[in-house]
């Protein structure tokens, strides 16, 4: 574990702690009702009332990766098929969710970010996440917000005409949970039937 996110620093937590923690009256109202303040699958989809699909730490690291290719795609509007798996539907809603409430700080984070994996692009990345998980521990919530900000930065750069780097991310967000949070992920039993 000593190579996971958990035990990292990032040189740009405090900037993104700002866009994904401060205070907005929009974001309290709506997680008033909610004690988290990113929403997580709910209780029942965690908890046992799904069978739990894999719990190798290579199977977790392939559901990682499908997910990305099939959330960022989704997102973009690249795939109109049902999603290939229960994880996967419940990605599409939960991610949702997320950057519906997040919207704002999401933006912010991604027009600051100028993604460009010819410049620095994954290490950039990875700095935004890991100052993310400084925040507080891994959770659920946490992990959709990996896919979540991926997506974001996907439609940046068709945007922006670089539809080239989509792939990029796609690759790049899946090896982040893959190499970085499989192992909580395995300790939390693998994937369950839905996330």
């Amino acid at each position: 574990m000593d190579n996971t996110i958990l035990n990292q620093k990032s040189p740009r937590k405090q900037e993104i702690s700002k866009l994904f923690y401060s205070p907005d009256t929009k974001h309290q109202s709506q997680s008033s009702t909610s004690s988290s303040p990113i929403p997580s699958p709910t209780d029942s989809e965690i908890n046992g009332n799904g069978p739990i699909l894999t719990t190798r730490m290579e199977e977790i690291g392939n559901v990682a990766r499908v997910l990305s290719d099939d959330f960022i795609h989704y997102k973009l509007g690249r795939c109109s098929s049902r999603p290939p798996s229960r994880e996967a539907e419940t990605l599409r809603r939960v991610g949702k969710e997320v950057e519906e409430r997040y919207e704002i700080s999401l933006n912010g984070l991604v027009n600051s970010l100028r993604f460009d994996p010819e410049k620095g692009g994954e290490e950039a990345f990875n700095e935004s996440l890991n100052a993310m998980f400084e925040e507080g521990p891994c959770n659920w919530g946490r992990i959709v917000m990996v896919y979540v900000f991926a997506a974001r930065l996907a439609k940046y750069c068709e945007d922006h005409h670089k539809s080239e780097y989509v792939d990029d991310l796609v690759s790049i967000s899946g090896k982040y949970v893959d190499e970085r949070l499989t192992p909580w992920i395995q300790k939390q039993g693998g994937w369950v039937s839905k996330l």
